[in-house]
């Protein structure tokens, strides 16, 4: 059976949990140490969120156990994990000022962290490139493959299984819930069509060849749902 992705478990804490501490490791700072306490407490607390049906810790732990699966050098390693821990720590759907910024200050937030770890500037700068992207979901692949590369394990979820991807879609809506069908679901739609217009989903090779034709059917799925909801849901012309 497969298990309710939108209900973080345990296994999916101490995953985090495994990857945070190693990336910390990696700084010369400990699970001891009190900022790092700190910081794992925090985390926690944001991807634990009552409001985080899809955007939780097991989204983290799932594109963590992608990129360890990876052969990738230590320090790539490094960065792809501190991009997937903070890349949606900050995620408000209520008020959509807030929600344009969400990459921002989620980007701020890790790289206050990394600052305090004494991470080198280079690695900085990758980080907040990378999750800033997350907005657009845009890096060159050419230029930044490894940065191409997160965006696609981000947007993985758009080739899975179809009974996976419906669970991610019901999970999306209850996380925008304060937002009425008549918002959500035209924006929802426009989404999918404008991704279904591009050449490629994917940017990396890897990720495109595993995962375009079960995107590509998962939301052509979708948009006839939505286009169905949308249909019954609008007003009838009266008779005169």
């Amino acid at each position: 059976m497969q298990r309710d992705r939108t209900k973080p478990i345990s296994i999916d804490v101490s995953c985090v949990e495994r990857h945070f501490t190693a990336l910390c490791k990696h700084f010369n700072h400990f699970a001891k140490d009190v900022a790092v306490q700190a910081e794992w407490v925090a985390i926690q607390k944001a991807y634990g969120a009552h409001d985080r049906h899809y955007h939780n810790i097991a989204h983290i732990a799932h594109l963590l156990r992608a990129i360890e699966k990876l052969d990738v050098d230590v320090e790539t390693r490094m960065e792809l994990r501190a991009a997937a821990i903070y890349h949606d720590i900050v995620y408000v759907t209520a008020n959509q000022a807030l929600y344009r910024q969400n990459e921002y200050l989620s980007s701020a937030r890790g790289v206050e962290f990394l600052g305090a770890m004494r991470a080198p500037d280079a690695f900085i700068d990758k980080f907040k490139a990378r999750v800033e992207a997350t907005r657009t979901h845009e890096i060159d692949a050419k230029v930044d493959y490894n940065g191409a590369l997160f965006l696609d394990l981000d947007m993985s979820i758009l080739g899975t299984k179809p009974n996976i991807y419906r669970d991610y879609t019901a999970a999306i809506r209850k996380e925008f819930g304060a937002i009425p069908d008549e918002i959500f679901y035209p924006a929802r739609l426009k989404f999918l069509q404008d991704t279904l217009k591009k050449d490629r989903i994917f940017k990396t090779d890897l990720m495109h060849d595993r995962l375009d034709t079960n995107a590509r059917m998962n939301m052509r799925a979708e948009v006839h749902q939505i286009r169905a909801l949308i249909d019954r849901n609008a007003p009838k012309a009266r008779a005169s």
